[in-house]
Protein backbone atom coordinates (compact mmCIF):
# COMPACT_ATOMS: atom_id res chain seq x y z
CA UNK A 1 0.00 0.00 0.00
CA UNK A 2 1.06 3.76 -1.12
CA UNK A 3 0.55 5.62 2.42
CA UNK A 4 1.47 8.38 0.83
CA UNK A 5 -1.05 8.63 -2.03
CA UNK A 6 -3.86 7.83 0.43
CA UNK A 7 -2.77 10.93 2.42
CA UNK A 8 -2.39 13.32 0.03
CA UNK A 9 -6.22 11.92 -1.24
CA UNK A 10 -7.51 13.20 1.82
CA UNK A 11 -6.86 16.71 1.14
CA UNK A 12 -6.33 16.71 -2.30
CA UNK A 13 -10.22 16.70 -3.11
CA UNK A 14 -10.52 20.43 -2.59
CA UNK A 15 -9.76 20.97 -6.32
CA UNK A 16 -12.60 19.12 -7.28
CA UNK A 17 -15.29 20.29 -9.60
CA UNK A 18 -18.78 20.47 -8.02
CA UNK A 19 -17.47 20.30 -5.02
CA UNK A 20 -19.53 23.69 -3.40
CA UNK A 21 -22.68 21.25 -4.10
CA UNK A 22 -21.46 18.66 -2.20
CA UNK A 23 -20.86 20.92 1.04
CA UNK A 24 -23.82 23.26 0.83
CA UNK A 25 -26.01 19.75 0.54
CA UNK A 26 -24.25 18.29 3.54
CA UNK A 27 -23.77 21.55 5.58
CA UNK A 28 -27.88 22.04 5.52
CA UNK A 29 -28.87 18.19 5.88
CA UNK A 30 -26.48 17.44 8.60
CA UNK A 31 -27.67 20.02 11.13
CA UNK A 32 -31.27 18.74 10.83
CA UNK A 33 -30.31 15.26 11.55
CA UNK A 34 -28.34 16.27 14.51
CA UNK A 35 -30.92 19.18 15.78
CA UNK A 36 -34.31 18.10 15.24
CA UNK A 37 -34.69 15.33 17.63
CA UNK A 38 -33.62 17.03 20.27
CA UNK A 39 -36.10 19.71 19.41
CA UNK A 40 -38.84 17.27 19.02
CA UNK A 41 -37.79 15.74 22.65
CA UNK A 42 -37.72 19.49 23.98
CA UNK A 43 -40.88 20.16 22.59
CA UNK A 44 -40.05 23.22 20.08
CA UNK A 45 -43.12 21.90 18.08
CA UNK A 46 -46.26 21.79 17.86
CA UNK A 47 -47.33 18.64 19.30
CA UNK A 48 -50.01 17.90 16.61
CA UNK A 49 -47.57 18.99 13.89
CA UNK A 50 -44.86 16.50 15.26
CA UNK A 51 -46.00 13.69 12.57
CA UNK A 52 -45.12 16.37 9.70
CA UNK A 53 -41.46 17.09 11.27
CA UNK A 54 -41.12 13.64 11.68
CA UNK A 55 -42.19 12.97 8.23
CA UNK A 56 -39.47 15.62 6.69
CA UNK A 57 -36.82 14.23 8.92
CA UNK A 58 -36.94 10.56 7.33
CA UNK A 59 -37.25 12.21 3.68
CA UNK A 60 -34.35 14.43 5.12
CA UNK A 61 -32.53 10.93 6.38
CA UNK A 62 -33.11 9.50 2.81
CA UNK A 63 -31.72 12.21 1.47
CA UNK A 64 -28.59 12.46 3.04
CA UNK A 65 -27.97 8.66 1.96
CA UNK A 66 -28.44 9.73 -1.14
CA UNK A 67 -26.18 12.51 -1.14
CA UNK A 68 -23.24 9.50 0.38
CA UNK A 69 -24.02 7.39 -2.78
CA UNK A 70 -23.68 10.44 -4.89
CA UNK A 71 -20.67 11.18 -3.44
CA UNK A 72 -18.87 7.74 -3.82
CA UNK A 73 -19.44 7.54 -7.32
CA UNK A 74 -18.20 11.17 -7.30
CA UNK A 75 -14.92 9.58 -6.02
CA UNK A 76 -14.90 6.72 -8.11
CA UNK A 77 -14.98 9.08 -11.28
CA UNK A 78 -12.47 10.90 -10.01
CA UNK A 79 -10.36 7.74 -9.70
CA UNK A 80 -11.21 7.33 -13.18
CA UNK A 81 -13.26 4.23 -12.00
CA UNK A 82 -16.74 3.37 -14.26
CA UNK A 83 -19.30 4.21 -11.94
CA UNK A 84 -23.19 3.13 -12.56
CA UNK A 85 -25.63 6.24 -11.75
CA UNK A 86 -27.95 6.12 -8.77
CA UNK A 87 -31.06 5.15 -9.90
CA UNK A 88 -34.21 4.09 -7.93
CA UNK A 89 -33.50 0.33 -8.08
CA UNK A 90 -29.87 0.85 -7.25
CA UNK A 91 -30.65 3.13 -4.58
CA UNK A 92 -33.20 0.39 -2.51
CA UNK A 93 -30.28 -2.50 -3.85
CA UNK A 94 -28.00 -0.14 -1.97
CA UNK A 95 -30.29 0.02 1.18
CA UNK A 96 -30.03 -3.87 0.97
CA UNK A 97 -26.71 -4.30 0.72
CA UNK A 98 -26.06 -2.00 3.68
CA UNK A 99 -28.20 -4.64 5.77
CA UNK A 100 -26.51 -7.51 4.19
CA UNK A 101 -23.00 -6.38 5.54
CA UNK A 102 -24.27 -5.71 8.71
CA UNK A 103 -25.23 -9.33 8.70
CA UNK A 104 -22.29 -10.50 7.66
CA UNK A 105 -20.22 -8.52 9.88
CA UNK A 106 -21.91 -9.11 13.39
CA UNK A 107 -23.59 -12.10 12.84
CA UNK A 108 -22.83 -14.62 9.43
CA UNK A 109 -18.97 -14.63 9.49
CA UNK A 110 -17.92 -15.17 5.76
CA UNK A 111 -15.10 -17.31 6.78
CA UNK A 112 -16.85 -20.62 7.37
CA UNK A 113 -13.65 -21.37 10.40
CA UNK A 114 -14.62 -18.20 11.90
CA UNK A 115 -18.73 -18.22 11.80
CA UNK A 116 -18.70 -21.02 14.48
CA UNK A 117 -16.61 -19.15 17.01
CA UNK A 118 -18.95 -15.98 16.50
CA UNK A 119 -21.96 -17.24 16.58
CA UNK A 120 -20.55 -18.66 19.78
CA UNK A 121 -19.58 -15.65 21.33
CA UNK A 122 -22.89 -13.95 20.36
CA UNK A 123 -24.69 -16.80 22.31
CA UNK A 124 -22.07 -16.46 25.48
CA UNK A 125 -22.26 -12.94 25.40
CA UNK A 126 -26.16 -13.12 26.01
CA UNK A 127 -25.89 -15.74 28.48
CA UNK A 128 -23.35 -13.83 30.63
CA UNK A 129 -25.73 -10.97 29.99
CA UNK A 130 -28.23 -12.37 32.10
CA UNK A 131 -26.34 -13.69 34.49
CA UNK A 132 -24.60 -10.63 35.59
CA UNK A 133 -28.01 -9.00 35.43
CA UNK A 134 -29.53 -11.96 37.98
CA UNK A 135 -26.43 -11.65 40.21
CA UNK A 136 -23.49 -9.98 39.37
CA UNK A 137 -20.01 -11.99 40.36
CA UNK A 138 -16.32 -11.22 39.41
CA UNK A 139 -15.88 -14.20 37.43
CA UNK A 140 -19.53 -12.95 35.00
CA UNK A 141 -17.60 -9.87 34.94
CA UNK A 142 -14.41 -10.82 33.61
CA UNK A 143 -15.93 -13.40 31.57
CA UNK A 144 -18.55 -11.03 29.88
CA UNK A 145 -15.52 -8.67 28.84
CA UNK A 146 -13.04 -11.39 27.79
CA UNK A 147 -15.98 -12.41 25.15
CA UNK A 148 -16.82 -8.61 24.59
CA UNK A 149 -13.15 -8.38 23.81
CA UNK A 150 -13.02 -11.46 21.46
CA UNK A 151 -16.04 -10.53 19.68
CA UNK A 152 -15.04 -6.79 19.06
CA UNK A 153 -11.98 -8.50 17.64
CA UNK A 154 -14.10 -9.99 15.48
CA UNK A 155 -15.97 -7.42 14.24
CA UNK A 156 -13.25 -4.89 13.43
CA UNK A 157 -11.78 -7.53 11.00
CA UNK A 158 -14.82 -8.41 8.97
CA UNK A 159 -15.72 -4.33 8.88
CA UNK A 160 -12.74 -3.83 7.46
CA UNK A 161 -12.87 -6.75 4.91
CA UNK A 162 -15.92 -5.76 3.64
CA UNK A 163 -15.48 -2.05 3.83
CA UNK A 164 -15.41 -1.97 -0.05
CA UNK A 165 -18.93 -3.75 -0.94
CA UNK A 166 -20.51 -0.27 -1.65
CA UNK A 167 -18.05 0.94 -3.88
CA UNK A 168 -17.76 -2.94 -5.60
CA UNK A 169 -21.33 -2.24 -5.99
CA UNK A 170 -20.55 0.66 -8.02
CA UNK A 171 -18.12 0.00 -9.79
CA UNK A 172 -18.93 -3.50 -11.17
CA UNK A 173 -22.07 -5.16 -12.25
CA UNK A 174 -22.54 -8.06 -10.10
CA UNK A 175 -24.76 -9.55 -7.51
CA UNK A 176 -25.08 -8.07 -4.25
CA UNK A 177 -23.78 -12.02 -2.66
CA UNK A 178 -21.34 -11.47 -5.21
CA UNK A 179 -20.21 -7.87 -3.49
CA UNK A 180 -19.78 -8.78 -0.42
CA UNK A 181 -17.30 -11.83 -1.92
CA UNK A 182 -15.51 -9.27 -3.96
CA UNK A 183 -14.87 -7.50 -1.23
CA UNK A 184 -13.55 -9.87 0.79
CA UNK A 185 -11.49 -11.58 -1.80
CA UNK A 186 -9.90 -7.69 -2.28
CA UNK A 187 -8.47 -7.57 1.35
CA UNK A 188 -7.21 -10.95 1.18
CA UNK A 189 -3.88 -11.23 3.06
CA UNK A 190 -4.24 -7.92 3.29
CA UNK A 191 -5.90 -6.89 6.20
CA UNK A 192 -3.52 -5.35 8.50
CA UNK A 193 -2.05 -3.27 5.54
CA UNK A 194 -6.08 -1.83 5.03
CA UNK A 195 -6.32 -1.97 8.80
CA UNK A 196 -3.48 0.54 8.86
CA UNK A 197 -4.69 2.75 5.74
CA UNK A 198 -7.88 3.41 7.82
CA UNK A 199 -5.88 4.84 10.34
CA UNK A 200 -3.89 7.47 8.47
CA UNK A 201 -7.25 8.37 6.58
CA UNK A 202 -9.07 8.63 9.95
CA UNK A 203 -6.00 10.35 11.37
CA UNK A 204 -5.88 13.00 8.18
CA UNK A 205 -9.68 13.25 8.58
CA UNK A 206 -9.12 13.92 11.61
CA UNK A 207 -6.49 16.76 11.77
CA UNK A 208 -8.48 18.72 9.19
CA UNK A 209 -11.58 18.74 11.51
CA UNK A 210 -10.00 19.98 13.90
CA UNK A 211 -8.88 23.02 11.84
CA UNK A 212 -11.74 23.75 10.11
CA UNK A 213 -13.56 23.65 13.40
CA UNK A 214 -11.08 26.33 15.13
CA UNK A 215 -11.23 28.66 12.28
CA UNK A 216 -14.76 28.29 12.41
CA UNK A 217 -15.09 28.54 16.32
CA UNK A 218 -13.21 31.68 15.94
CA UNK A 219 -15.14 32.97 13.61
CA UNK A 220 -18.38 32.24 14.81
CA UNK A 221 -17.31 33.50 18.43
CA UNK A 222 -16.59 37.15 16.82
CA UNK A 223 -20.21 37.13 15.43
CA UNK A 224 -21.92 35.53 18.23
CA UNK A 225 -20.13 37.39 21.20
CA UNK A 226 -21.81 40.68 19.93
CA UNK A 227 -25.84 39.05 20.61
CA UNK A 228 -24.84 36.50 23.56
CA UNK A 229 -23.08 36.56 27.11
CA UNK A 230 -19.43 35.19 26.99
CA UNK A 231 -20.39 31.65 27.77
CA UNK A 232 -23.91 30.92 25.09
CA UNK A 233 -21.51 32.59 22.64
CA UNK A 234 -18.64 29.87 23.31
CA UNK A 235 -21.29 27.20 23.35
CA UNK A 236 -23.09 28.03 20.62
CA UNK A 237 -19.77 28.39 18.42
CA UNK A 238 -18.99 25.06 19.50
CA UNK A 239 -21.68 23.67 18.56
CA UNK A 240 -22.07 25.14 14.66
CA UNK A 241 -18.23 24.64 14.48
CA UNK A 242 -18.00 21.22 15.28
CA UNK A 243 -21.47 20.26 12.77
CA UNK A 244 -19.77 22.60 9.83
CA UNK A 245 -16.29 21.27 10.11
CA UNK A 246 -17.80 17.38 10.04
CA UNK A 247 -18.52 18.14 6.25
CA UNK A 248 -15.08 18.79 5.13
CA UNK A 249 -13.65 15.92 7.31
CA UNK A 250 -16.39 13.38 6.15
CA UNK A 251 -15.78 14.29 2.29
CA UNK A 252 -11.91 13.40 3.23
CA UNK A 253 -12.61 10.04 4.30
CA UNK A 254 -14.60 9.12 1.38
CA UNK A 255 -11.70 9.79 -0.98
CA UNK A 256 -8.88 8.74 1.17
CA UNK A 257 -10.56 5.09 1.06
CA UNK A 258 -11.39 5.53 -2.47
CA UNK A 259 -7.84 5.93 -2.68
CA UNK A 260 -7.51 2.71 -0.69
CA UNK A 261 -10.08 0.48 -2.53
CA UNK A 262 -8.62 2.09 -6.21
CA UNK A 263 -4.72 0.68 -4.94
CA UNK A 264 -6.14 -3.20 -3.78
CA UNK A 265 -8.15 -3.45 -6.66
CA UNK A 266 -5.33 -2.45 -9.19
CA UNK A 267 -3.42 -4.98 -7.43
CA UNK A 268 -6.26 -7.48 -7.45
CA UNK A 269 -6.52 -7.17 -10.90
CA UNK A 270 -2.36 -7.57 -12.20
CA UNK A 271 -2.53 -10.19 -10.02
CA UNK A 272 -5.15 -11.63 -11.96
CA UNK A 273 -4.15 -11.24 -15.28
CA UNK A 274 -0.31 -13.05 -14.40
CA UNK A 275 -2.78 -15.99 -13.10
CA UNK A 276 -4.16 -15.92 -16.16
CA UNK A 277 -1.05 -15.85 -18.06
CA UNK A 278 0.43 -18.36 -15.88
CA UNK A 279 -2.63 -20.67 -16.37
CA UNK A 280 -2.81 -20.44 -19.97
CA UNK A 281 0.85 -21.60 -20.48
CA UNK A 282 0.53 -24.44 -18.47
CA UNK A 283 -3.10 -25.51 -19.73
CA UNK A 284 -1.94 -24.60 -23.64
CA UNK A 285 -1.11 -27.34 -25.63
CA UNK A 286 2.54 -27.44 -26.75
CA UNK A 287 3.55 -26.59 -30.11
CA UNK A 288 4.31 -28.90 -32.43
CA UNK A 289 7.31 -28.91 -35.05
CA UNK A 290 6.08 -29.24 -38.53
CA UNK A 291 8.36 -31.20 -40.63
CA UNK A 292 7.94 -30.49 -44.29
CA UNK A 293 7.38 -33.83 -46.04
CA UNK A 294 9.86 -33.95 -48.84
CA UNK A 295 9.75 -35.75 -52.35
CA UNK A 296 12.38 -38.34 -52.43
CA UNK A 297 12.68 -38.38 -56.11
CA UNK A 298 13.75 -34.88 -55.74
CA UNK A 299 16.14 -35.76 -53.09
CA UNK A 300 17.04 -38.55 -55.05
CA UNK A 301 18.16 -36.78 -58.48
CA UNK A 302 20.33 -33.75 -56.21
CA UNK A 303 21.88 -36.85 -54.64
CA UNK A 304 22.63 -38.38 -57.98
CA UNK A 305 23.88 -35.20 -59.54
CA UNK A 306 26.79 -34.16 -56.41
CA UNK A 307 27.96 -38.10 -57.47
CA UNK A 308 28.22 -37.67 -60.75
CA UNK A 309 29.92 -33.94 -60.09
CA UNK A 310 32.34 -35.56 -57.81
CA UNK A 311 33.29 -38.48 -60.43
CA UNK A 312 33.42 -35.80 -62.81
CA UNK A 313 36.18 -34.03 -61.00
CA UNK A 314 38.00 -36.97 -59.98
CA UNK A 315 38.44 -37.93 -63.91
CA UNK A 316 40.21 -34.34 -64.30
CA UNK A 317 42.34 -34.65 -61.81
CA UNK A 318 43.71 -37.79 -62.63
CA UNK A 319 44.36 -36.63 -66.22
CA UNK A 320 46.24 -33.75 -65.04
CA UNK A 321 48.46 -35.54 -62.85
CA UNK A 322 49.51 -37.72 -66.17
Amino acid sequence: MNYDKIIDATYKWISLEKLIWFLLFFWLALPVLFLVPTAIELGFFYYKLNWIVEALYVIMYLAVLLGLMVLTCSCLNHKKINSDKVSVTKYIDTIFLAVLELWYIFVWNIHKSYRFTQILLIIGILLLSYYESISQSLFGSISLLIFLICYGVIVIYNAVRLSFSMMVFYSKKISLNDTISQSWHLTHKKFWSTFFSYIFVIASSFALFIVFSIILWFLAYLLLSNYFIIAVAQNLSSLFSSMFALVPAMVAYYFGVTEIFYQLNNHHESNNKIKNILANRVLAPQNKIIIPLVNKKVVKKKASKKVVKKKVTKKVVKKKKK
